[in-house]
């Protein structure tokens, strides 16, 4: 039973990966292309902050330079010494798979073609519905930033609570089925430091909070290379060392038996 609900655990490492590892695309409708987020006379808006992070990530009008992406390292739950591989595709317009092994398991969750599945202990692979199925589509939507309306009916800049200045941008995001996501922006470098994803998974409804750290620059894109992700049963490290944007052949989005 305990080696069951490690193994859970482990596999919700992958279920927000491919949103938030390469979180990112095009220029979301109607967003100013401008890396001014900040002055005298006007507060930065949301879109605002995207446009920068865009630039700070990707460069240039901060458009993304591939079209596929290959993330190999390491998945660790490391209050009970566990560690195991971790590989992810992602395929624009919409293809992702994750990949972990774990307690001698394999773990695979999914998109392809409109068809999202996460696999559990055990290797059965349930293809999800609903809003669990909605959150994994976002996840594997190679340039959602691009077309965030699909997603939220709003996004806005919310104040620190405290009244402090922070050094973050906190944007809070509303989802169309009232579920709502933080995305934490650093101020002085436009990079994604943070993010609280909320909604049905794979492995029940959940709030999932991650740290981004160590960014790299991968062939002109900065990619985080740490991502701490924390759920109520336990705290996982994902480690990347490993990116390659070579095409990638369909059989990487196979969904498993």
């Amino acid at each position: 039973m305990k080696s069951n609900l490690l193994l859970s655990v482990a596999s919700i490492a992958i279920v927000s990966l491919a949103g938030c590892a390469n979180t990112g695309g095009s220029k979301p409708s109607g967003a100013k292309e401008t890396t001014k987020v900040a002055s005298a006379s006007a507060a930065p808006t949301a879109k605002d902050v995207i446009a920068r992070y865009r630039k700070a990530i990707y460069g240039g009008d901060g458009t993304r330079k591939h079209s596929s992406m290959t993330m190999q390292g390491t998945v660790a739950i490391e209050q009970y010494g566990l560690e195991g591989p971790l590989v992810t595709y992602s395929m624009a317009p919409d293809s992702n798979v994750s990949v972990i092994e774990i307690l001698g398991q394999k773990l695979s969750n999914g998109c392809n073609k409109g068809v999202c599945w996460a696999q559990q202990p055990g290797g059965v692979t349930t293809t999800l519905t609903g809003d669990a199925a909605a959150l994994q589509l976002q996840q594997a939507d190679y340039h959602q930033w691009e077309h965030l309306e699909r997603y939220y009916t709003s996004m806005e800049i919310v104040p620190p609570t405290d009244g402090k200045e922070s050094p973050n941008y906190k944007i809070k995001a509303v989802r169309k089925n009232g579920d709502t996501d933080y995305y934490h922006f650093s101020k002085e470098t436009g990079l994604m430091v943070a993010a609280v994803i909320e909604g049905d998974t794979g492995q029940g409804r959940m709030q999932i909070s991650m740290q981004f750290g160590n960014y790299k620059d991968f062939d002109g894109t900065k990619i985080p290379t740490e991502l701490i992700q924390s759920v109520p049963q336990a705290t996982l490290k994902l480690t990347f060392k490993e990116v390659s944007f070579a095409p990638i052949t369909d059989d990487k989005f196979v969904k498993p038996n």
